[in-house]
């Protein structure tokens, strides 16, 4: 608090740059991702997609070139705001500066969604 209002630093995180030999491994791991992130979406049932479209918007559509934007694509961090994990959980993940493993947390996290 200074002078009555909220003070914070603030420190931008930059993702790391993703090498040329990895570029092919990253788009299929970002097209497997979304994919089962769109079967996990399209299987909620209708009252939950509905809620989560009215407040989040729905699903955001595959980007061409999921490295053209500097912070990844963005329907990952959609999936990020509606998937049903701790806050901590979801901070750990936007803290994360490579693409491949906040490709990988979401991941988890829908295959752990899946199997209970």
């Amino acid at each position: 608090m200074r002078e009555g209002y909220n003070t914070a630093n603030v420190r931008f995180i930059e993702d790391d740059t993703v090498q040329e030999d990895d570029i092919n491994q990253l788009n299929t791991l970002h097209q497997s991702v979304y994919s089962e992130a769109s079967s996990w979406f399209n299987a909620l049932r209708s009252v939950f997609r509905s809620r989560i479209s009215k407040h989040y918007g729905g699903m955001p559509a595959l980007p061409e070139n999921p490295l053209e934007s500097p912070d990844g694509p963005g329907w990952t961090w959609w999936l990020l705001a509606v998937l049903p994990v701790a806050p901590r959980a979801q901070l750990e993940c936007m803290s994360m500066t490579s693409l491949r493993e906040r490709l990988l947390f979401p991941r988890r996290c829908l295959r752990a969604a899946s199997e209970s």
